[in-house]
């Protein structure tokens, strides 16, 4: 009887590693750069993708090995400019944002525009642009080096 419920447990043990390593990621974020979306705090599950479009909330890793959280805002295949009144543009249009962020280019980056983006890269901003760095700074950003997309989030702090 003790046999089996140590092997039930142990089995339950190894079921959970391996689902939140190989399907799931969990992060507790830090900072400020997705607020008012992800807050300094709040603790994300993102589930592991090969697959992600424009719109979500990934976690990703930056050329500096840094990981972070940021929303996609094209994909391979399509053409970003920034705009002097403070938008983007993707592919020529003005994408809805449920709130419309001020998108400057980054002070000394080697990023120029309008940028095409290459097979599987993907151009990546956070939510508050303003003091943030994201792929405005350091470029499009490797499909491979997205570990996932944003499935729950649990607010920790200033509900």
């Amino acid at each position: 009887m003790l046999k089996r419920f140590l092997l039930k447990t142990l089995l339950l043990i190894i079921g959970g590693i391996l689902l939140f390593t190989l399907v799931f990621r969990v992060k507790r974020w830090e900072g400020n750069a997705m607020s008012p979306f992800v807050r300094d705090g709040d603790l994300c599950i993102f589930l592991r993708s090969r697959t992600v479009s424009a719109g979500e909330i990934v976690l990703y890793q930056d050329p500096d090995g840094e990981r972070r959280i940021g929303r996609i805002a094209a994909v391979s295949g399509q053409e970003i400019d920034l705009l002097d009144s403070g938008g983007y543009t993707v592919d020529g249009y003005e994408p809805l944002e449920e709130i419309p962020y001020e998108t400057a280019a980054a002070e000394e980056s080697s990023v120029t525009y309008p940028l095409k983006l290459g097979e599987n890269q993907l151009f990546i901003l956070n939510d508050f642009r303003s003091v943030s760095e994201d792929s405005r700074s350091f470029g499009p950003v490797d499909g491979s080096q997205v570990f996932g997309s944003l499935l729950l989030l649990f607010r920790r702090r200033g509900f």
